[in-house]
């Protein structure tokens, strides 16, 4: 008789069992600091799976389905200390809840109860030697030192940290803190700390000062108060600048920005470009961001937008539509679309794991939901967070919905790969980024506080139709916008100065 197909099909069940095993248990016995080896066993669609910690050793066999298990029971039960037969391998199998006792094959997911018990007879004292373990990405940020900011007035709570930052005794310890991988000299930690005690003095005494004055001093003091919070970012971090005359150099060059009037004059045709040289793209360098967007020249009308390097220039409308504070406000105004969008995780779209600790996914559906109603399917592909299959699947009210898929490869979870913007004035969101792949919401900000010191400064009449003619619509719009600054950018940069995220 000939057993070719079945040894094939016994040969590749094998192979399938040691893979998805070895992601599954193997992952589970390693997190819990086992040493762990597999084998698939010849002549049977079943692989070993062997953890081996303190001196015990325990086998695993694993079988494709519960059926398959009982078949070869027999054959596996004297090398095997547990027979598993995994749940997502193969669909439809009958098999019971439970079945008899020791020896009988058990559903994948009841092996962590296994696991404890062999935990024990490892280590049966209270003790355990210590263990250095690697954690994903998800883990890593559950237990950052997240600064949980529990306040009747959160707004207030920040500040009081900043303020212990003020002390450059206090700005030393944050950036020692800082700078456990990357050691600094005595010097260079001094230098660091005096500047952002420094800068965050300033931007404070900026901040302080748009409490008090009318619509144009507030617009300046936010800018150049969000300019000082930027020096503080640079300076605080490891790799950033030492000393407060490097950033000078940056900021001796310009703004790093600059502006210029579109086909018309009007407010939302105003564009804003990126500079090679100067404070902005000096931040930016600074954050890490690989594709920023900026030219060597600037524009003086629409007439010489070819010559600009393609994305290194956009509109206010467009900044103002990258705001999902002012969304609704934004949308009476304009009648172009917010350039954010909402994603949803749906469970009916997407696999269950049966298996504790199985393969992660790499492609997760969600419905995504442009609030505005005005984003074209063709649009929300645009968005550069690896979208596909975009498909439009319903419409309620104004809104939009889309459903997605996030590719997410190298992250456990689609949301890990995802850079949120999360706030309590408004939904958390994905903003498209400008100049390339500018997408930290406090830069963008910060490029549409320039565009509007710019014309507090030097457009007195357009800033008048604003603050008193045919535009006090758009007045309204940017008060808005300006609330959601004072209210948000301190405990970004707060955030970004300690190294740690703020939760309140």
């Amino acid at each position: 008789m000939d057993n070719t197909k079945d040894d094939f099909r016994h040969e590749f069940w094998a192979e399938e069992c040691a893979r998805y095993g070895d992601q599954s248990v193997g992952e589970l016995f390693r997190a819990q600091g086992w040493a762990t080896t597999s084998q698939v066993v010849s002549g049977m669609p079943c692989a070993i799976l062997t953890g081996s910690l303190n001196g015990i050793t325990r086998r695993v066999a694993l079988f494709p389905r519960y059926k398959i298990a009982m078949q070869f029971r027999e054959a596996v039960i004297g090398s095997a200390d547990l027979l598993l037969f995994h749940t997502d391998l193969l669909s439809g199998d009958p098999a019971p809840q439970s079945e008899g006792g020791e020896g009988w094959p058990k559903r994948d997911a009841d092996f962590w109860a296994y696991l404890m018990e062999w935990n024990r007879l490892a280590w049966p004292g209270q003790m355990a030697p210590d263990t250095p373990l690697d954690l994903n990405d998800g883990d890593r940020r559950e237990i950052d030192q997240t600064h949980a900011l529990k306040s009747e007035n959160p707004l207030a709570a920040v500040w009081l940290r900043l303020a212990r930052l003020q002390s450059v005794t206090l700005a030393r310890k944050t950036i020692k803190a800082r700078c456990v991988d990357q050691p600094l000299e005595e010097s260079g930690l001094d230098s660091k700390a005096t500047g952002v005690a420094f800068a965050l003095r300033n931007a404070a005494d900026y901040y302080r000062l748009s409490d008090a004055g009318n619509l144009s001093q507030r617009i300046l003091n936010l800018y150049y108060g969000t300019m000082s919070f930027a020096i503080a970012e640079m300076l605080a971090r490891p790799d950033g600048p030492t000393r407060l005359e490097e950033v000078e150099s940056g900021t001796k060059q310009g703004h790093g920005l600059y502006t210029f009037d579109g086909a018309s004059d009007e407010f939302k045709d105003i564009h804003v470009g990126a500079l090679a040289s100067g404070f902005f793209g000096t931040w930016v360098a600074n954050s890490g961001v690989s594709d920023y967007r900026m030219s060597s020249k600037k524009a003086k009308a629409a007439a010489d937008i070819p010559g600009l390097t393609d994305g290194s220039y956009i509109t206010l409308e467009g900044l103002l539509a990258r705001i999902p504070e002012i969304g609704d406000l934004y949308e009476e105004v304009f009648d172009a679309p917010n350039m954010w969008i909402r994603p949803v995780y749906i469970d009916e779209w997407n696999e269950q794991m049966g298996s504790i600790g199985g393969r992660p996914a790499e492609r997760t559906y969600c419905l995504v939901i442009d609030a505005s109603g005005r984003l074209s399917k063709a649009e929300v592909a645009a968005f550069p967070f690896n979208l596909s299959e975009v498909r439009e699947i319903n419409r309620r009210g104004r809104a939009r919905y889309y459903k997605v898929a996030f590719d997410h490869p190298g992250h456990d979870t689609w949301h890990e790969a995802l850079a949120y913007h999360k706030s309590p004035l408004g939904p958390s969101s994905l903003i498209k980024p400008i100049f390339g792949q500018v997408g930290d919401f406090r830069m963008i900000c910060f490029v549409l506080l320039y565009a509007l010191s710019i014309i507090v400064r030097y457009r007195p009449s357009l800033w008048r139709r604003l603050q008193e003619g045919d535009l006090d619509h758009v007045r309204a719009l940017i008060e808005t916008f300006l609330v959601t600054v004072e209210r948000l950018l301190p405990q970004h940069f707060l955030a970004s100065v300690t190294g740690n995220p703020i939760d309140q």
